[in-house]
């Protein structure tokens, strides 16, 4: 494939992927590889537009909330060994940046922390679940 060609091309499916969910586009040539991931679920009333932070913000009773999700694939735990500590429990009041689990991805913990201050609503994972990419966590409410 000629160089000119090849630009044309990526050009032509980024015109045609555009309004799709799709985020990424990955391909390898001798091996003949193709990844398509498609973008996570945004949970919001009505499409804003503003920063990234502000899309996964959604208004229920005059209160923000704003949901947390997985940033990569693997086994979330609710606490830290050796102190077993809990992290992230419902009702809990949270300071931005504060760590409220942690995902386990070959033998790395990524923490999970918390966006905003706030109070976790819901949270929808138990300790020892396997999650994915973009994977609802929890969800914080503004106090």
């Amino acid at each position: 494939m000629k160089l000119k060609t090849g630009k044309k091309r990526i050009k032509e499916l980024k015109e045609v992927i555009k309004d799709t969910d799709i985020e990424q586009v990955c391909y390898e040539r001798d091996g003949f590889n193709i990844g398509i991931r498609v973008a996570p679920e945004i949970i919001e009333e009505k499409k804003s537009k503003g920063s990234d932070a502000d899309k996964n913000k959604v208004k229920v009773n005059e209160t923000t909330t704003t949901m947390v999700t997985s940033n990569t694939v693997g086994l979330f735990y609710s606490f830290i060994p050796p102190s077993r500590k809990i992290l992230g429990k419902k009702g809990q009041k949270v300071s931005k940046g504060q760590r409220i689990g942690v995902i386990e991805s070959m033998n790395i913990l990524k923490d999970v922390k918390a966006p905003k201050a706030g109070k976790i609503a819901e949270r929808y994972v138990k300790n020892g679940d396997p999650v994915e990419y973009a994977q609802k966590l929890f969800l914080i409410e503004d106090v």
